[in-house]
């Protein structure tokens, strides 16, 4: 069906926006790596900056801890340790998008909690 699809062209659920939130999570992951270098249109946010270098942190300290492999590329290999130390920056990055995309009716804790 993907690689041949038939009948009427509609748009799928959440798009763009399902694609712009993942290319943001990611781009998080990869501005580590690239010294804080973002992709994303968060360049001049102090908050976001923050964010990035909490996150470098969280995976220096996942190599230290041998919860993250760095080669051939970024690897999780403890998921408890992901779930405490780097989830919630990642939830709290996740908060600038939804932010941006004026996402209202819970606060930015009620967000990181969920």
């Amino acid at each position: 069906e993907l690689n041949f699809p038939v009948g009427d062209k509609l748009p799928l659920d959440f798009s763009p926006e399902r694609w712009t939130l993942a290319i943001h999570l990611l781009d998080a992951i990869f501005a580590v790596g690239r010294e804080g270098t973002m992709a994303v249109p968060f360049q001049q946010s102090s908050r976001a900056r923050a964010l990035l270098e909490e996150l470098r942190v969280e995976v220096e300290r996942g190599y230290a801890e041998h919860c993250l492999q760095a080669s051939p590329h970024l690897v999780l290999l403890n998921e408890e340790w992901y779930a405490q130390r780097m989830k919630p920056v990642m939830a709290r990055w996740a908060v600038l998008w939804l932010e941006a995309q004026h996402v209202t009716g819970l606060s930015s804790t009620q967000v990181v909690a969920y």
